[in-house]
């Protein structure tokens, strides 16, 4: 009905057709081991989900698991539900985020939204991880879409223990309608990553034993001519001054790991990178990693004002995932 039409709306003169959402022929299985790679150059698919299917479908099971009556902490505001994921029939996945008033686990929220992941279904050691977007309206203040990698199976039974590497997340009002460019790293379960400091690194004596937590801007320079940079300026990092709505089109975001480093993407142009030994990093995930698509609404003690707003329901629009190896 409504919702069906809506998706078809959303689709309207996107991408009309696109090969299956499929596994290379080379893989046999979607426990993936790439090999360490230094800094290649040229890649090749190994996964890939062009999410291919009718209108309102749920995206294929057997690699992604669609959450439902789900919360992720005490602040957010939104309830993870089944209903606000769903392909549009062209070749997207739409994760939408609307103001509803539901029950969930122990409170009522204000918001559904979207959340999927692969944890059980796939995963890869290493390689370039790709996700092709068009986030949703930053005009809605504290709208967190996240594109984001997660252990397992994980050695470790904390966070941020084990790491976690994310590709793409954009605060919507609290900074400039830009992206984000993060990792989080603990020596154990007390070293918290949550509260950065405000510079471009956390030394050790910031956290206990340890820990790190990466916030690095991505805007365009100049405005409007497709390349990027990293704005990252001292003494207030959190605020930037070149505001680029990605909402408008699709971006693909990336990241590229192997075993010594990790180096953030948009649009084939790199702004940021984190090596094993240097300002402090002593640690680069080497086990294995799932992927988790979703769009929370921040807590109005994180991004004042936060909720608000008439924009809602807006949408995270997925074209595609991708796992590289290379060539």
């Amino acid at each position: 009905g409504e919702k069906l039409a809506t998706l078809t709306s959303i689709a309207s003169g996107m991408k009309m057709a696109a090969s299956s959402a499929r596994l290379s022929p080379s893989v046999c299985s979607v426990l993936l081991f790439i090999a360490n790679i230094s800094e290649a150059t040229e890649w090749r698919v190994v996964w890939e989900d062009e999410f291919e299917g009718s209108v309102g479908a749920a995206p294929n099971a057997e690699w992604w698991t669609v959450r439902n009556n789900m919360t992720h902490g005490p602040l957010e505001q939104q309830l993870y539900t089944a209903d606000a994921v769903a392909l549009d029939g062209v070749g997207h996945l739409v994760l939408t985020t609307a103001r509803r008033e539901v029950r969930g686990p122990g409170r009522e929220y204000n918001f559904t939204s979207g959340w999927v992941d692969t944890q059980g279904k796939v995963n890869a050691t290493f390689g370039r991880w790709e996700v092709r977007a068009k986030l949703p309206d930053p005009h809605a203040i504290g709208i967190w879409p996240a594109h984001w990698l997660m252990p397992e199976p994980s050695p470790w039974n904390c966070w941020p223990v084990g790491g976690e590497i994310d590709i793409m997340e954009s605060n919507g009002g609290i900074f400039n309608n830009t992206v984000l460019g993060t990792y989080h790293w603990g020596a154990n379960c007390t070293a918290s990553s949550a509260q950065p400091s405000r510079n471009a690194t956390d030394p050790p004596n910031n956290c206990t034993c340890g820990c790190g937590c990466d916030l690095h801007h991505l805007v365009p320079n100049p405005p409007g001519n497709g390349q990027f940079e990293c704005v990252h300026p001292h003494g207030d990092p959190w605020r930037c001054t070149t505001a680029h709505d990605f909402s408008l089109d699709f971006h693909v975001f990336a990241v590229e790991w192997n075993a010594t480093s990790i180096r953030w993407f948009v649009d084939g142009a790199e702004y940021w990178q984190r090596v094993l030994g240097v300002d402090h990093v002593s640690y680069i995930p080497i086990e294995p990693f799932y992927v988790i698509l979703n769009t929370a609404i921040q807590p109005p003690a994180y991004n004042p004002g936060a909720g608000t707003g008439d924009q809602y329901p807006v949408h995270h629009v997925v074209d595609y995932v991708r796992i590289l190896a290379p060539a």
